[in-house]
């Protein structure tokens, strides 16, 4: 029988974690709390993940910022990066620390620079910037209405595909919402790049 713990709407069904050499430990026992944080005005997801940590974790898998964090939902599945420890607290052979997360596409993003002369639209600019990251998710957004052609081209002047999207959100420009910037954000199933205004007037998703 599978063991599965829900917080909220999310079950959460296995839990691991992968170190830089490839050795992977099941940590959903050890867990007390995961904290995933969505921003309109971030480009990407973090986590905390909390630990009570009684078997040493510590001293067998050593963490040193590149493992690999495993959490499997039973719709999906998510992972993502180390990137440092925090609130580490020990008493009687119990250690309890937050392992704080970013997204793999992050690391994958800082690997990457863009510089490069484009032409068309903000958002199809936007589109080809997103392939350089060979994300898994995919990338939602609502076509701009701008236009540059070969005699009002943009540069990307050597930036990561994750800043460069931010840039171009300051000149994509779309008929109908004329008042509003457009956001680019990572949610835990996609990206998306959309006008202020128009996210406002979706429908909402979950109600709590």
């Amino acid at each position: 029988m599978s063991v599965g713990q829900t917080y909220g709407l999310c079950e959460i069904k296995k839990m691991t974690i992968v170190s830089h050499n490839d050795f992977e430990l099941d940590i959903f026992s050890a867990y007390r709390s995961l904290s995933i944080y969505e921003d309109l005005f971030s480009p990407s997801i973090t986590a905390r993940l909390t630990l009570e940590d009684s078997n040493g974790i510590l001293n067998f898998l050593p963490i040193i910022g590149q493992e690999t964090v495993n959490i499997s939902y039973v719709t999906q599945e998510l992972e993502m990066i180390v990137n440092k420890i925090t609130d580490l607290e020990s008493d009687v052979g119990t250690q309890t620390y937050n392992l704080e997360l970013v997204s793999v596409d992050m690391i994958t993003n800082f690997e990457q620079r863009i510089s490069e002369y484009f032409e068309g639209s903000a958002t199809e600019i936007a589109e080809k910037c997103f392939e350089r990251l060979e994300s898994k998710k995919t990338f939602e957004f609502e076509e701009s209405e701008d236009k540059y052609d070969e005699e009002l081209g943009v540069v990307i002047p050597n930036m990561t595909p994750m800043k460069a999207i931010s840039f171009l959100c300051g000149k994509a420009f779309h008929e109908e919402y004329k008042s509003s910037s457009y956001m680019f954000y990572e949610t835990s199933k996609k990206y998306v790049m959309k006008p202020m205004e128009m996210l406002v007037e979706e429908e909402p998703k979950n109600e709590f």
